[in-house]
């Protein structure tokens, strides 16, 4: 899973500056949020395998990256699919520049697919935290 997810965030940052050249607006906001979501996934699977998701993340702080990735992956699967259907309707050939729908919904799909191993990933990583259990009195 790193190795793609490096790939993607390198191809993030890479495309963010492309759009940017490109005068593709539209793209630029999905690259930089997947290059967001890269950086997130990335640095919470590395707390998990070192052992010091509990020391560096609270509890909280994971309940709050699963409810931002569902909402993140939720919105940008909604905005790919917006993409492809714009340029289905303005009969858009592929391009990169100006009002690239197709270029635009490429980062938009990573970026919600991403979300949602994130998503997938905190709910993992719930598990490792120590729950107290409450005992009736008797």
């Amino acid at each position: 899973k790193a190795i793609p997810l490096v790939l993607s965030f390198f191809l993030a940052v890479g495309g963010l500056f492309f759009f940017i050249w490109q005068q593709n607006y539209n793209a630029v906001m999905s690259a930089l949020y997947l290059e967001i979501v890269c950086i997130c996934l990335l640095r919470m699977n590395v707390y998990y395998v070192r052992n010091q998701l509990e020391e560096k993340a609270s509890l909280r702080t994971v309940r709050i990256m699963k409810l931002l990735a569902l909402i993140g992956g939720i919105i940008f699967s909604f905005k790919a699919i917006g993409d492809i259907v714009l340029a289905l309707t303005k009969k858009q050939d592929f391009r990169w520049e100006y009002d690239g729908y197709y270029a635009s919904a490429i980062p938009a799909f990573l970026g919600a697919f991403w979300s949602f191993i994130l998503f997938f990933d905190c709910k993992k990583f719930e598990s490792t935290y120590v729950q107290p259990v409450y005992l009736p009195n008797m």
